[in-house]
């Protein structure tokens, strides 16, 4: 059984915004996004690379 809550479902569970969560996550010192700064250059990196196709065609 998957027990993984969503952040959508946690602040709907929670009866806030989801932007409120992410603010809540920041002052009790939780990242929201699960991701390193190599890991976030790299999807920039492919976003770059997709778009530049997209633009060639």
């Amino acid at each position: 059984m998957n027990q993984t809550l969503s952040h959508g479902h946690a602040a709907e569970i929670l009866e806030i915004r989801k932007s409120e969560l992410i603010d809540l996550y920041d002052k009790r010192g939780y990242s929201y996004f699960d991701m390193t700064m190599d890991d976030l250059d790299d999807e920039l990196n492919t976003f770059r690379e997709l778009k530049k196709k997209e633009t060639m065609v």
